[in-house]
């Protein structure tokens, strides 16, 4: 046992620490958890870094990729219901318009999950990779958009980084 060694913590022992301001911790191999908007965590790739923007965005380390994370609340009541079908419907609807206006090519890879609705599409020289789910907090509905927008061809493994960052949604408890 060296000098040293009693300071280690095994991988059991650390755990993430959360605040109120944007977090950054390690999680599960290659990623880190960050807050956004200070509504909800997700995990993402440890390479992508926070840039200034309109909105919350991130980029990876070469450049080649942005993510791009928007969310907006509805005040829930009996009138205003709001069903997983009915997201996935007005999602459809959008990606529709994405082919028929925006000239966009849909690569088959499409998935409407239990909560979500996920879909690329190739535009000009980048892959677009579409997320769109929604969860309950505080009273309210929070509609939550993904975006990855990545040079080159469609990729796997974008697709499967984009549902697990839309797998690891923790909404922020006050």
């Amino acid at each position: 046992m060296g000098i040293f060694d009693r300071f280690k913590k095994s991988k059991e022992e650390v755990k993430p620490k959360f605040n109120t301001e944007k977090t950054e911790s390690k999680s599960d191999a290659g990623m880190k958890m960050i807050m956004v908007d200070q509504i909800y965590l997700l995990d993402v790739p440890n390479d992508w870094k926070e840039f200034e923007s309109d909105r919350f965005r991130m980029k990876n380390s070469t450049d080649t990729l942005q993510f791009s994370a928007s969310n907006y609340g509805k005040s829930l009541s009996e009138s205003n219901g709001f069903a997983t079908q009915d997201l996935i419907r007005e999602v459809n609807a959008l990606f529709v318009k994405f082919e028929n206006e925006g000239g966009y090519e849909p690569i088959n890879d499409k998935i409407e999950g239990t909560n979500f609705i996920y879909q690329a599409f190739k535009v000009d020289s980048e892959t677009q990779y579409y997320f769109y789910t929604f969860r309950e907090a505080m009273g309210k509905l929070i509609r939550i958009n993904f975006i990855i927008r990545e040079m080159g061809a469609y990729k796997t493994l974008t697709k499967d980084n984009m549902l697990k960052i839309g797998d690891s949604i923790k909404i922020k408890v006050a």
